[in-house]
């Protein structure tokens, strides 16, 4: 939570640098999750599974506020500003796919 937190500071100045580190601390931290807590599994815990579920919407969630902001610039044309428009269509889509999973199997 404290990325999601330095991601809503108004004082944040967007950069390439920002984004990438920021990216790369979420990625990290995705990673970092242990396996009990990997949505994949087919969890029979029901507390586990919406656990799981929040941990990895949460995850989407922090990408797309990471990345909305660089690639909302008016005339931003590089890149990293297509590369973040791509991670937040991946992340939307993912977000939705697992919830809708969710939903089915609860």
């Amino acid at each position: 939570m404290e990325i999601v937190g330095f991601v809503q500071c108004s004082i944040i100045k967007w950069n390439q640098k920002a984004v990438l580190e920021l990216d790369s601390a979420l990625n990290e931290w995705i990673d970092a999750l242990p396996d009990f807590c990997n949505y994949a599994i087919q969890l029979k815990d029901t507390v586990l599974a919406h656990q799981s579920v929040m941990l990895h919407a949460g995850f989407y969630w922090a990408q797309i506020q990471v990345h909305k902001q660089f690639m909302s610039w008016p005339g931003q044309k590089s890149a990293l500003t297509i590369h973040s428009l791509a991670i937040c269509a991946n992340a939307a889509h993912s977000c939705v796919h697992l919830l809708d999973h969710h939903q089915q199997y609860k």
